[in-house]
C-alpha cells in the first residue's frame, strides 16, 4: 500500500513556499510561524525514508519535515519500524536497534529482501562532497534473506556514487550522527527501561555513553595499558644491554689482535683486483678472431651480390624467352585449329571421290580380267582346233582306257588324302593356337603372380609397421621415429637446440576429411616425414643425431625456418567456390608447421577435386584465381593451362594421415587376404592352362609329323598322276563345235570391250578431278603439318626452355640460400660480438667493482689465482690459529650495532614514555574540564526545563560512585523537602526523565533526535507541559530536527510550517504497506 498524504504538497517539497498566517488557527504557535520563512535545510537531517519488506512494512514511504515529526500509531502499527529502519539504513548493528539479533530478522515473512532507502539533506558548509552528491544523499542498504547487505550511496541526480560501508562511515563522522548513541535515537526498549529505571548507576552510565565520555575513557585505559607495558619492556632491556656492553667489549677486543693479517690481506686484495683485470684481458682477445671473420665474411658479400643478381637476370630472361615461345605456340596452337575444318573438309571430299574413282576401277579391273579370260579361253580353243586339226590320232581305246582308270582311281586316293590333310592342317591350326593361346596366358598370370607376391610384401611391411605403429604413433612414419624424438627431447634438455625442432610434420597434421588422406600425402610427398629447424645451428645438431640414429641411407628432410609462433595472416587463397582448398580440409594447430607448408609447398594455392577427368577439364577451361595446382582422389596431380601437364600417382593408398591405426590394419589385413585369394586363384589357373598346354603341345606335335606323312603321299600321287597324264593321247575331236563356241567368244568379247572403253573414259575424268581433290588436300595438309611440326618443334621448345627456366630458378634460389646462410653466418658473428662485448663489458663491470682502476697485467688469471689460492690458505691457517678475522670483525661491529641501536631504542622509548605521560595527563585534565562544562550545561538545562513546569529540580553527579541523583520538588516554593525518583509518581518521573534527556540534548551535536514512546507513563498535564516544552527547545533549535514516536492522541497539537505530524493506519491482517497520514496546516 503507497502512503497517503492529506494535502497535494508537502513542506519539504517547497522550502520557499509561504504559510497559512497566525490568526488562521488559535492553537498554532506565533513565533513559530513569524519564523517559518527563516528556515532552511542544514546538513544531516533525514527528509525521507522507504522501507521494502522492511519488518511489518511491504512497502512505506515516509517524508520527514526540517524540524520537528510526530510519528502517531497504535501500537502493532510499525512505529519503531520506522526508527530501526533509520538505524540499520545507516549502518547500524542488528544487537543496537533490541528488535533482532541478525539482520536476516528485518526481512518480512515470505520476502526475499528487504531495502532501506534513506535521503539526507546535505546543504551548507558542511556538506559531504557536494560537488559528487549535491543537495541530498540517498543511502540504500539491501538485506537479503539470508543476512548478507550491500550499500549503495546515490547523488541527488539518482547517480550510484559508491558501493562502499567505509563512505557511509565518512558521511556519518561528517554530519556528526552517532545511530549508536542512546540519546540522539532512543528506542522503544531502552525508551521504556530508562523511563522506569529509579538507580543512578544506571543513569550514570546513560550520561557516559550519551555525552561519549565512556569511550573517551576506554581509550584513555588503553593507553594506560600500552605505556605500562613499554615501561615493563623498557626495565627487561635495561637488564640485557649490560651483558651486552660486556660482550661488546670481548669482541673489542679480539677486533684489536687482527692486526698481523692485514698484509697478507692487502696483498690479497691486490692479487684479487689484477686477476678480475687479467680475466677481461682473456675475454677481449676472444673478440679479436670474431671480428676477423666478420670482415672476412663482409668481403664475400659482394660476391654473393653479384651471383644473386646474374641469377635473378637469367631467371628473367628465360621467362621472357618461355612466354616468347608460349605465345608464338598459342598463335601456332590457334592457326590449326583455325585449318583444321578446311582440311577435314578437304579429306572427306578426296575420300569420298577416291571411293567412287576405286569402285570404278574395281568395275574396269573386273571387265579387265573378264575380256582376258575370255580372250585366253578363246585362244585356247583356237589352239585346240589348230592342234586337233594338225595332229594324228592313232587308236589306243583299250590303253586309253587303262590309263584312264589308273589315273581317276590315284585322283580319288589323293582327294581323299587331301581331305585327311585338310581335317588335319585344321585340327593342328586348332592346337596352335590353343598352344599360343596358353603360351600366352601363362606368361600373363606369370607377371600377375610376381606383382601379387611384390603386393604382397609389401603389403607384409605395411602391416608390421602398423603393428609396430600401434605400440607407438610415431612409427608409422619410420621404425628410427620414437628413437629420434627422444634423442631430440635430451638434447633439447642438454640446451644443445636454440629452439626444439619440430617433426614429423605429419604428425601435426589432422583431416577434416579422411577422403583426402591419399591426394594431400601425394601433395607433400616426402614433407609429411619432414622436421623443422630454428635455425642452421639446430639443422646441423640434428643431422648429426640422425646420422648416430636413422642406420639407412635415407634421412627424412631438414627444413630451415625461424620460429614465429603466429601463423601466416592474409593468404591468397585459392578462391573456387565448387572445390575445397587443400588448407582447409587440414588442421594443424602449430604455427610453425603451418607457416612452413605454406612457405614449402604453397598448400593454400592448391585445390582438390575428386574425379580426374573433371580436374582435367577445370583446369583446362577455367582454373580458378590463385590456383597453382590440384590434386585427385586418386593421387593425380594436374597443372592448370591449355598446355596442361598431369602426373598420375604411383601411390594407392595414404601411408600416414589416416585417424585411426585399427582400421588401417584391419583393412591392411583384409587386402592381404585379398592378395592371398587372388594368388592362390592364379595358381590353380596356371596348373590348369600348363597341363592343357602340355596336352595341346603334344597333340601339335603329333599332327604335325601325321601331316607330313600325308603331303608326301599326296605328292607321290600328284606325281604318278602326272606320268599317266603325259603319256595319254588326246582323242579325235568335232572342231566345229569348238569354232561355234570361238564364235561366242567374239561377240562377248566385242561387248565387253566397248563397255570397258565407255567405264576407262569415265574412270579418266573421275581420276583428274580426284588429282585435283588430292592436290587441293595435300597442299592444306602440307600447310597443316608445317604448323603442326611447328607446334611440336615449339612444345620442344617449351619444354627446354621450361627445363632451364627450372634450373635457373634453382640456380637463383641456391645463390639466394647461399646468400641467406652467408647473411645468418654474418649475423651470427655479429650477435657474437655483441655477446662478447656484453661479456667484457659485465666483466669490466665487475672488474671495476672489484677495482676501478685498470691494473695493466702480463700475467695469466690462472697463476694469479694460484698466487691467492696461497696467501688464502696462509689467511686460513691464520685463522686457525687466532680466529676468523672476517668473522671476528663482523661479530664486533655486529655486537657494536646492536649495543647502539637498543640504547638508542631505549632513549626513544623512554623520551615516548615521557611524553605519553604528559599527553595522558593533559587529556584526563581535559577530560575532567569537559565533563564539568557538560554537568553544568545538563544541571542548568534540567533545573530550567523543571522549572517550565513549576517543579524544582537538581542534579547531583558521583563520579567516583558512578551515579547520578534527581532530585525533584513538584510544589514550586511551599518548603517541602525534594525528593528523589523513588518518591514521585509515574507521570512526574517520566517528566523528569524527559526533561533530563533534553538536557543531555543540549550537550551533543547531531543533526537529528528520535525519542519512541516517551510518554507512555505520563499523565496528561504532564504530557501536555513535555510537548510544550519539547516544542520550545525545538523552536530554539530549528537547525535540529526532532522525531518523536508515540501511541497516544496529537490532536491538541496542530501542524505548522515547522511541526509535521504524521499518523500510521491501523494495522490490518495480511497487510503488504503500513500508509500514513500527514497533518499540515488548513487552507
Amino acid at each position: 500500500m503507497s502512503v497517503v498524504k492529506r494535502t497535494s504538497q508537502n513542506v519539504e517539497d517547497d522550502p520557499t513556499r509561504k504559510r497559512r498566517k497566525t490568526g488562521e488557527d488559535e492553537n498554532s504557535d506565533p513565533d513559530l510561524d513569524s519564523d517559518a520563512e527563516e528556515e532552511g535545510n542544514s546538513v544531516g537531517i533525514i527528509e525521507r525514508i522507504v522501507l521494502k519488506n522492511f519488518m511489518c512494512h511491504g512497502h512505506l514511504d515516509f517524508s520527514f519535515g526540517p524540524n520537528v515529526n510526530f510519528v502517531v500509531g497504535r501500537n502493532g502499527s510499525g512505529k519503531s519500524a520506522v526508527l530501526t529502519a533509520l538505524v540499520v539504513g545507516l549502518g547500524g548493528k542488528a544487537n543496537i536497534t533490541g528488535r533482532g539479533s541478525s539482520m536476516k530478522n528485518f526481512v518480512k515473512n515470505q520476502k526475499s529482501y528487504a531495502e532501506i532507502t534513506i535521503k539526507i539533506s546535505n546543504q551548507g558548509t558542511d556538506a559531504f562532497k557536494h560537488d559528487l552528491y549535491g543537495n541530498s544523499v540517498t543511502v540504500i542498504r539491501r538485506i537479503n534473506q539470508d543476512g548478507q547487505s550491500f550499500y549503495k550511496l546515490k547523488s541527488e541526480k539518482g547517480a550510484v556514487v559508491s558501493t562502499k560501508k567505509e563512505e557511509l562511515t565518512h558521511l556519518l563522522d561528517q554530519f556528526n550522527i552517532q545511530v549508536d548513541n542512546p540519546v540522539s535515537i532512543l528506542n522503544q526498549d531502552t525508551s521504556r527501561n530508562f523511563l522506569q529505571s529509579k538507580l543512578p548507576t544506571d543513569r550514570y552510565k546513560f550520561f557516559l555513553k550519551a555525552t561519549q565520555l565512556q569511550q573517551m575513557t576506554t581509550d584513555y585505559n588503553t593507553i594506560q595499558e600500552q605505556k605500562d607495558i613499554t615501561e615493563v619492556t623498557l626495565a627487561d632491556r635495561k637488564k640485557s644491554l649490560e651483558e651486552l656492553d660486556k660482550d661488546v667489549q670481548e669482541k673489542k677486543q679480539r677486533f684489536q689482535d687482527l692486526t698481523a693479517l692485514n698484509a697478507l690481506k692487502e696483498k690479497k686484495e691486490e692479487l684479487i683486483k689484477m686477476s678480475a683485470w687479467a680475466q677481461v684481458a682473456v675475454i677481449e682477445n676472444q673478440l679479436d678472431p670474431i671480428i676477423r671473420n666478420i670482415k672476412k665474411e663482409e668481403n664475400r658479400t659482394p660476391k654473393f651480390d653479384q651471383k644473386v643478381e646474374e641469377s635473378e637476370v637469367k631467371v628473367n630472361q628465360v621467362e621472357a624467352e618461355y612466354q616468347e615461345i608460349d605465345t608464338s605456340l598459342q598463335e601456332h596452337l590457334q592457326m590449326a585449329e583455325d585449318l583444321k575444318p578446311d582440311l577435314d573438309l578437304a579429306k572427306q571430299e578426296r575420300d569420298e571421290e577416291k571411293s567412287g574413282l576405286k569402285s570404278i576401277q574395281n568395275n574396269l579391273k573386273q571387265s579387265r580380267s573378264t575380256l582376258r579370260t575370255l580372250n585366253d579361253e578363246k585362244k585356247e580353243l583356237e589352239d585346240e582346233i589348230s592342234k586337233l586339226k594338225n595332229t594324228a590320232h592313232q587308236d589306243y581305246e583299250e590303253e586309253r582306257h587303262l590309263r584312264v582308270a589308273a589315273i581317276e582311281e590315284k585322283k580319288e586316293e589323293r582327294e581323299s588324302f587331301s581331305k585327311t590333310l585338310a581335317d588335319k592342317e585344321h585340327e593342328l591350326s586348332q592346337f596352335t593356337s590353343s598352344v599360343r593361346r596358353d603360351r600366352a596366358q601363362l606368361s600373363q598370370l606369370r607377371q600377375e603372380e610376381e606383382e601379387i607376391s611384390r603386393n604382397l610384401r609389401d603389403q607384409n611391411v605395411q602391416l608390421n609397421r602398423l603393428k609396430s605403429s600401434q605400440a607407438n604413433h610415431m612409427k608409422i612414419f619410420g621404425d628410427y621415429t620414437p628413437r629420434l624424438l627422444e634423442e631430440i627431447n635430451k638434447a633439447t634438455r642438454n640446451k644443445l637446440f636454440h629452439r626444439k625442432p619440430k617433426g614429423p610434420i605429419g604428425s601435426h597434421i589432422s583431416l577434416v576429411d579422411e577422403k583426402w588422406a591419399l591426394a594431400i600425402e601425394c601433395c607433400l610427398k616426402s614433407l609429411v616425414y619432414a622436421y623443422i629447424c630454428h635455425d642452421y645451428q639446430d639443422e646441423k645438431t640434428l643431422k648429426q643425431i640422425m646420422q648416430r640414429v636413422i642406420p639407412h641411407s635415407y634421412k627424412p628432410v631438414v627444413i630451415v625456418s625461424s620460429f614465429e609462433d603466429d601463423k601466416y595472416s592474409g593468404l591468397m587463397k585459392v578462391c573456387s567456390t565448387e572445390f575445397p582448398c587443400l588448407l582447409d580440409q587440414i588442421k594443424i594447430e602449430d604455427a610453425d608447421v603451418f607457416n612452413c607448408l605454406i612457405d614449402q609447398r604453397g598448400i593454400e594455392s592448391v585445390i582438390l577435386i575428386e574425379s580426374g577427368r573433371q580436374a582435367r577439364d577445370y583446369m583446362f577451361l577455367s582454373p580458378p584465381q590463385n590456383c597453382k595446382e590440384c590434386f585427385t582422389l586418386e593421387g593425380d596431380q594436374i597443372y592448370p593451362g591449355k598446355n596442361q601437364r598431369s602426373y598420375a600417382s604411383n601411390q594407392t593408398k595414404a601411408r600416414v594421415l589416416k585417424a585411426r591405426l585399427e582400421d588401417e590394419v584391419r583393412e591392411t589385413m583384409n587386402e592381404i587376404e585379398a592378395i592371398k585369394h587372388s594368388g592362390n586363384v592364379i595358381q590353380e589357373q596356371m596348373r590348369e592352362i600348363n597341363n592343357r598346354f602340355k596336352q595341346s603341345q603334344g597333340q601339335e606335335r603329333s599332327l604335325a609329323v601325321h601331316c607330313k606323312k600325308i603331303q608326301a603321299k599326296i605328292s607321290q600321287l600328284s606325281m604318278e598322276i602326272n606320268e599317266l597324264v603325259s603319256t595319254e593321247e588326246p582323242a579325235n575331236v568335232d572342231v566345229s563345235t569348238l569354232e561355234g563356241e570361238v564364235e561366242k567368244y567374239l561377240l562377248e568379247i566385242g561387248a565387253l570391250q566397248e563397255e570397258f572403253e565407255i567405264k576407262e573414259k569415265e574412270f579418266k575424268i573421275r581420276h583428274a578431278r580426284l588429282e585435283e581433290l588430292q592436290q587441293n588436300w595435300k597442299q592444306k595438309a602440307d600447310e597443316y603439318g608445317g604448323i603442326v611440326n611447328d607446334i611440336e618443334a615449339k612444345q620442344d621448345d617449351l619444354k627446354k626452355k621450361f627445363t632451364e627456366l627450372e634450373t635457373a630458378k634453382q640456380h637463383s634460389k641456391h645463390y639466394k640460400d647461399k646468400k641467406t646462410e652467408h647473411l645468418q653466418v654474418l649475423i651470427d658473428l655479429n650477435q657474437k660480438v655483441e655477446a662478447k662485448e656484453k661479456e667484457i663489458e659485465i666483466a669490466r663491470g665487475k672488474a671495476s667493482q672489484i677495482s676501478e682502476e685498470r691494473i695493466p697485467t702480463q700475467r695469466k688469471a690462472q697463476n694469479i689465482d694460484s698466487e691467492i689460492h696461497q696467501i688464502t690458505r696462509r689467511i686460513e691457517k691464520e685463522r686457525q690459529s687466532r680466529g676468523d678475522p672476517e668473522q671476528i670483525t663482523r661479530e664486533y661491529y655486529d655486537a657494536k650495532n646492536k649495543f647502539f641501536a637498543i640504547v638508542t631504542q631505549m632513549k626513544q622509548c623512554k623520551a615516548f614514555v615521557t611524553a605519553l605521560d604528559a599527553c595522558l595527563e593533559d587529556r584526563r585534565r581535559t577530560y575532567k574540564q569537559f565533563r564539568k562544562t557538560i554537568v553544568i550545561s545538563v544541571q542548568l538545562s534540567f533545573i530550567t526545563m523543571m522549572y517550565e513546569r513549576g517543579y524544582e529540580g537538581k542534579v547531583t553527579f558521583n563520579h567516583s560512585e558512578g551515579s547520578i541523583d534527581l532530585k525533584v520538588h513538584p510544589h514550586q516554593g511551599q518548603g517541602s523537602a525534594q525528593k528523589d525518583m523513588r518518591g514521585l509518581s509515574g507521570g512526574e518521573r517520566s517528566f523528569s526523565t524527559v526533561c533530563f534527556i533534553m538536557a543531555l540534548w543540549e550537550s551533543m551535536e547531531s543533526p537529528f533526535r528520535a525519542l519512541d514512546e516517551f510518554d507512555v507513563f505520563m499523565d496528561m498535564v504532564n504530557r501536555k507541559i513535555s510537548m510544550d516544552l519539547m516544542l520550545k527547545v525545538a523552536k530554539e533549535q530549528k537547525m535540529r530536527q526532532f522525531i518523536f514516536l508515540t501511541p497516544l492522541d496529537m490532536s491538541k497539537i496542530k501542524a505548522n510550517p515547522l511541526v509535521r505530524i504524521s499518523r500510521l493506519n491501523d494495522p490490518e491482517r495480511n497487510q503488504n504497506a503500513l500508509p500514513y497520514e500527514a497533518e499540515e496546516e488548513e487552507n
